[in-house]
């Protein structure tokens, strides 16, 4: 277990260097961590130089898949896959088009394929996710103000894997999209919005309900986001680990209950077992409808996790679980730490594993008394890479001033 923790605090401290060492650096040094790892009092540091191995060479790879700097201003030719739904919005200069899109084929940068870009189409056009398009595009690399506190506008870039953003300056639809262009869920997600806009046009409250259901936050207006930060319910609107929790939750109580009153079943296994196993079905399946973004990804994972360990029927203790689950997002996503979302999920998890697990109390009341109190300071504290950019401490620190 140490090792583990060795290794994913190397993999995080990467994030925090002001530049990567260089590449001879990183594979002259891996000889030595294989030696090192056999050294049995040594293993927990070779581990934590493991880890910051790793996340060397996940930095390189994501800079690696940014837009060349010859390419940089530059009209190209590409063609694009929609990778999402598309956003179009009133502009100064008319109407724009915001959308995602993955790249099939580059004449200027062949080895450049399968990169995802960030795009602004201003024109009043009709997109559809998997439309395929013959388009020529002004790129650049991600870049952001460096203002601290502030919004880290191309660290978020990276934690999305965007490779480059700019804008649309001509393009020729496709006839028919390719194979490799399909994309069955983000079309059923743009049928349901669809079918959502349509059912309640008018209603003041479509713009909540397309975020909670689909995770599309681009129509909601103002005063609704100012009503939320200042209710501190702003993390309602982000689909991540409650919503998946929730879905995940009542679907293990239902089969559970009906697992209950199977006769074959319960002499095989038990009815959490057939829960939990059953839940990741309804979870996954909500998870794609929602987009699969990166907090939904995460607690996908973490809940996978849990599933896993009741299925192995092994005693691991909480913490165990809870640092297999930071091991695996940090292995399938290396750029989370960049976002808040990545120490609010953990932060609050491992409050409440160490201020309310295997506690007692009385009564039910004082336990979600004591709940709510930490899960509450867990939420406050500054985590790092979030700072004052995180509104409730934001709010405790002008209190304190105050005084």
């Amino acid at each position: 277990m140490t090792r583990i923790v060795a290794f994913c605090v190397g993999m995080v401290a990467v994030l925090w260097l002001p530049e990567l060492p260089p590449r001879f650096i990183l594979w002259s040094a891996l000889p030595v961590l294989l030696v090192l790892l056999r050294v049995r009092r040594l293993r927990w540091f070779a581990a934590g130089l493991l880890g910051c191995w790793v996340g060397c060479w996940s930095g390189y790879r994501s800079l690696d898949a940014q837009l060349p700097q010859a390419l940089e201003g530059q009209d190209i030719p590409l063609t694009l896959c929609v990778a999402d739904i598309p956003d179009t919005q009133r502009a100064a200069r008319g109407p724009v088009t915001r959308f995602s899109a993955r790249v099939l084929t580059a004449a200027n940068a062949p080895r450049w394929q399968q990169q995802r870009l960030l795009l602004s189409w201003y024109a009043p056009v009709a997109l559809s996710p998997g439309d395929q398009l013959r388009v020529t595009v002004r790129l650049k690399r991600p870049r952001g103000l460096v203002n601290p506190g502030g919004f880290d506008y191309q660290a978020w870039l990276l934690s999305q894997g965007i490779s480059a953003t700019g804008y649309v300056r001509s393009s020729q639809r496709e006839p028919q999209a390719s194979r490799a262009c399909d994309a069955p869920v983000m079309a059923l997600r743009a049928q349901v919005l669809d079918e959502l806009r349509q059912r309640f046009a008018g209603e003041r409250m479509l713009p909540v309900l397309e975020a909670v259901v689909l995770g599309v936050r681009t129509r909601m207006s103002v005063d609704q986001w100012s009503l939320f930060a200042q209710t501190g319910t702003t993390h309602l609107m982000v689909i991540s680990g409650l919503h998946i929790s929730l879905v995940g939750m009542l679907t293990l109580l239902i089969v559970s209950a009906v697992a209950r009153r199977s006769y074959w079943l319960m002499h095989r296994t038990t009815a959490l077992q057939v829960g939990m196993l059953v839940s990741m079905g309804p979870v996954v399946g909500y998870a794609l409808l929602a987009g699969f973004g990166i907090p939904v990804r995460r607690a996908v994972l973490m809940l996978a996790v849990a599933v896993v360990m009741t299925l192995w029927q092994r005693r691991v203790s909480v913490w165990a679980g809870f640092v297999y689950a930071i091991l695996i997002v940090l292995l399938f996503d290396p750029m989370a730490p960049l976002q808040a979302g990545f120490w609010l999920s953990f932060g609050a998890v491992a409050g409440l594993i160490g201020g309310v697990h295997r506690a007692r109390y009385p009564s039910r009341g004082r336990l979600f008394l004591r709940t709510q109190w930490v899960a509450s300071v867990a939420l406050i504290l500054p985590w790092p890479s979030m700072g004052y950019r995180n509104p409730c401490w934001r709010r405790w620190s002008i209190c304190v001033r105050s005084l």
